[in-house]
């Protein structure tokens, strides 16, 4: 059984190269964010072409999110990571180079409201927490949370719960890591981001079969 999860990953989802090259990809080279495959599954079901999005923690997830949607503004507090989002240049995509105590309150500094706003990055003195307790305010009815490493952020979800949001939780295996871990998603009433067209799709590996 080893050989043959060691070759499923390998295959669909290049997880090995992931981890020696230290690059969040799929299996064909192209930007995923850093979270578990099944999180990401569940994420390519939705269009997000028209969505407003916010991201505390920049890197190869930017990339991912700017090829997806309307416009992405992301807080990022590492020199490095900043620059590897700013040298793409690309349209949609607003990388703020914002100090860590500075962090969490940068979202306050915006009018809009955004569809999705995803909750990573620095993960240290309590910060997501402080992340997901300012996004509240700034996310759209029937919007979208995302909240990485939620198993190490126990509290921070039950924060989330308290103020009325569902938790959907994806566990297991993702890129770089050689452990799982979970990702989860968090709405409140329905989820006004619209699914694609032919959703859930094929899962990578699976059989690929048509009984309707």
């Amino acid at each position: 059984m080893s050989d043959y999860i060691s070759k499923y990953f390998k295959t669909h989802h290049n997880q090995l190269a992931t981890r020696e090259q230290w690059k969040s990809e799929d299996a064909n080279g192209k930007p995923i964010p850093w979270m578990t495959y099944s999180a990401l599954f569940q994420l390519e079901q939705f269009d997000f072409s028209s969505a407003d999005i916010f991201e505390w923690g920049g890197g190869f997830s930017s990339l991912y999110w700017a090829a997806r949607c309307k416009s992405l503004n992301t807080v990022e507090h590492d020199p490095e990571w900043v620059a590897f989002v700013r040298d793409r240049h690309l349209a949609n995509l607003t990388c703020h180079d914002i100090p860590l105590e500075c962090y969490a309150e940068h979202i306050d500094s915006f009018t809009q409201a955004f569809d999705v706003i995803v909750v990573d990055g620095h993960i240290h003195e309590g910060m997501r927490m402080k992340c997901a307790q300012h996004a509240l305010k700034h996310l759209k009815d029937g919007g979208l949370i995302i909240l990485d490493n939620s198993d190490w952020l126990a509290n921070t979800c039950a924060f989330l719960r308290s103020q009325g949001y569902n938790q959907s939780d994806y566990s297991g295996f993702g890129p770089i890591n050689n452990y799982p871990w979970c990702t989860s998603l968090f709405h409140k009433g329905e989820l006004k981001l619209p699914r694609k067209t032919r959703s859930p799709g094929f899962v990578p590996g699976g059989i690929q079969n048509v009984r309707d």
